[in-house]
């Protein structure tokens, strides 16, 4: 069963607005998630998507090793160690439960607060219509997205990946959401 919507019309898929920040133009998402949730391939539909940049194979994690039960982290790039690199990660985290951390990453979800300067508040009717809250930012050569749901944080960067953009760190949320 398909659970995904198609993106409602409108002239932009980010629709953005910040102090310091121009109104970028991407292309409308491919497909909107309706639950908001990850997918149960949440590091595969990352990879998947990123896949049109070279050098960004998915990063297995060292046997025995295990994500706290509640996060979702994958790491994409050929050579772990350099940061000079192109290199990608992935996040989701649950935001049921009461501990400070979440509180803290609840309240940047509402405000936007602790966000680095220059943060561009997504606000297109995707987003806002299903009380989502979501920003881009890009510093240097990287591009960084986050996406709020009503039950989840998500986050995605792209750090020296040539031609990305920060509506790439936005899709390659999307193409691992449900």
């Amino acid at each position: 069963m398909d659970r995904t919507k198609e993106a409602e019309p409108e002239p932009s898929a980010l629709s953005a607005t910040a102090a310091t920040a121009a109104t970028p133009s991407p292309e409308l998402p491919k497909r909107v998630p309706a639950t908001g949730r990850p997918s149960a391939q949440f590091c595969d539909a990352g990879e998947k998507y990123l896949a049109k940049f070279p050098g960004l194979p998915r990063v297995q994690p060292p046997a025995g090793s295990s994500t706290p039960p509640a996060a979702n982290i994958c790491a994409y790039t050929a050579v772990i160690g350099d940061i000079t690199k192109p290199i990608a990660s992935l996040g989701a985290l649950d935001l049921a439960g009461d501990d400070a951390e979440l509180a803290i990453i609840r309240k940047s979800c509402t405000d936007g607060t602790g966000l680095a300067p220059g943060a561009t508040k997504i606000d297109a009717v995707w987003v806002q219509s299903r009380g989502w809250s979501g920003w881009t930012i890009t510093n240097g050569a990287g591009h960084q997205a986050m996406l709020c749901t009503n039950s989840h944080f998500f986050s995605a960067s792209l750090s020296n990946v040539p031609g990305s953009t920060p509506e790439d760190a936005l899709n390659t949320i999307l193409a691992a959401m449900d």
